[in-house]
């Protein structure tokens, strides 16, 4: 029997917690005050993102508050478990107050090397971001960030174990002047990345240093004052392509009522302008020509940006969702087999590429093989479960296509028009669609397809056929009849 370090009452010897109040008793003294500290931590850094949020005026206060909270208490939770795993493994020096220190590491350690990976990035990757595409860029900033904070993580957390080693035996440590290093090396360490950080953004020019804050208020999603930063900067830097490529991006993606809707479009063409060799500015100068619905100038844009990066699968694939978009199939089938040159295995692109060749009515067999691929590598998602029983349907293999459109219909009574169609077309082709011409007339009164003229003439189509083979005269009745309710009838 031995006594429990804080409640004091006799615990059994091979027990690892007392089970009067709780406490550890392979560890020294721990504090409630320090455990309630530790506990309420979380709790306050939700509190203050949300805050902070409001502060900055974001659109969603409460979801980017909670967003950027949940980045933080995963440093705080992930920091102090790894300390706590290496104290368990290696029985290091521990005070009640060390799991709370290394969870606060965790968050100090995690905005300061925030900060420092904007800075980094201009240094590393360039002001303009040439030769990188969209999803190579962030792979690369999560690099940057990894690469400077993981080791430096793991080095603060050591100091909270050497600090508690300092205040358990102060005889172990060599002189007064380490002793002190010892315990505050959970705010130093922080504070000279900090210190390193500022001394490169001091360094920087002021147009660079204007983008370095408009970057952070946008992922902050703090996008109106992005906005304005980049605004009031490029009053002085009228020529600065990163400027505008910040306040285009920022204006697209808040839609505020401060700006006006093509002013975004204008920014972003002035930085594909200003530097032409520069793939994200057409990437993003593509999507704001697609929100005003600019078919034929956001496909252009997005060349643009595939031919200045030729190896990048995702430019390609965007490419080609934006041919598929604006119904040019044979465009789209293009740009979706240069995608797959890059990555064959990309189960988005294989789908898009069976679905298109589907559309255009070529290659069915290969357009079949690669939707059975899309769905092995990417099970269980409606998208690609859709196109392989049209695939399967088109290759005139009904059931296997009613059997596929089966799990994907469990426990729903619709999907999407464009499903639903699909559903009725591969009963219709098995013999199990009693009342046809009721059920494409209730697919033809629904709003979603009256808005899509492609999808609209596919179905009107399908009826005309159906009701040639019936005999019956072609009429769009405006009643509402189930797709599902018809196959429910069999």
């Amino acid at each position: 029997m031995k006594n429990c370090p804080e409640c004091g009452k006799p615990v059994s010897s091979n027990l690892m917690y007392c089970g009067i109040c709780g406490a550890s008793v392979s560890q020294p003294v721990q504090s409630r005050r320090e455990r309630l500290l530790f506990f309420l931590t979380p709790l306050f850094l939700v509190l203050f993102c949300v805050a902070l949020s409001y502060e900055l005026g974001v659109a969603s206060p409460e979801d980017s508050g909670l967003l950027f909270a949940g980045a933080l208490v995963f440093a705080f939770i992930g920091a102090a478990g790894i300390f706590a795993l290496l104290v368990w493994f290696f029985a290091l020096p521990v005070l009640p107050v060390s799991y709370w220190q290394a969870g606060f590491f965790g968050v100090s350690q995690a905005l300061v090397c925030g900060f420092l990976l904007y800075n980094l990035e201009i240094l590393l990757l360039g002001e303009v971001l040439h030769n990188i595409g969209p999803v190579a860029f962030m792979q690369a900033r999560a690099e940057i960030f990894g690469i400077t904070y993981l080791p430096l993580l793991l080095i603060g957390i050591l100091s909270v174990s050497a600090r508690a080693r300092a205040v358990r035996f102060p005889e172990s440590v060599s002189s007064p002047a380490v002793a002190l290093l010892l315990r505050h090396a959970v705010t130093l360490i922080p504070a000279a990345v900090l210190a390193a950080a500022g001394v490169m953004y001091l360094s920087f020019a002021e147009p660079v240093r204007s983008l370095i804050q408009a970057k952070i208020l946008y992922d902050l999603d703090a996008l109106k004052f992005s906005a304005s930063v980049a605004d009031k900067a490029l009053q002085k830097h009228p020529g600065y392509a990163p400027l505008h490529f910040v306040k285009g991006v920022a204006i697209v993606d808040g839609q505020h009522s401060d700006f006006a809707a093509g002013e975004a479009t204008t920014h972003l063409e002035k930085a594909a302008k200003l530097e032409p060799q520069a793939p994200l500015f057409h990437f993003r100068l593509s999507s704001a020509y697609d929100l005003e619905r600019r078919g034929a100038e956001a496909i252009a844009a997005a060349a643009s940006a595939a031919a200045l990066l030729p190896e990048d699968a995702y430019l390609w694939q965007h490419l080609g969702d934006l041919h598929l978009k604006y119904r040019d199939y044979a465009g789209a089938a293009r740009a979706f087999r240069s995608s797959l040159k890059y990555a064959p295995n990309s189960p988005v692109v294989l789908n898009n590429l069976a679905y298109t060749l589907l559309e255009l009515d070529q290659d069915l067999p290969q357009a079949l093989e690669m939707a059975r691929m899309s769905t092995d590598i990417l099970p269980g998602m409606i998208f690609n479960l859709d196109t392989l029983a049209w695939a399967l349907y088109k290759n005139k293999m009904y059931a296997e296509a009613l059997e596929i459109m089966n799990s994907v219909f469990q426990g729903r009574s619709e999907v999407s028009p464009e499903v639903d169609f699909h559903y009725a077309m591969i009963l219709q082709a098995n013999g199990m669609l009693k009342k046809p011409l009721q059920t494409f007339d209730s697919l033809l009164a629904r709003p979603e397809v009256a808005a899509d003229h492609n999808l609209f003439g596919q179905i009107y189509e399908a009826r005309s056929q159906v009701a040639d083979k019936l005999g019956t005269e072609i009429m769009v009745p405006d009643q509402d009849v189930p797709v599902n309710g018809e196959a429910a009838g069999e």
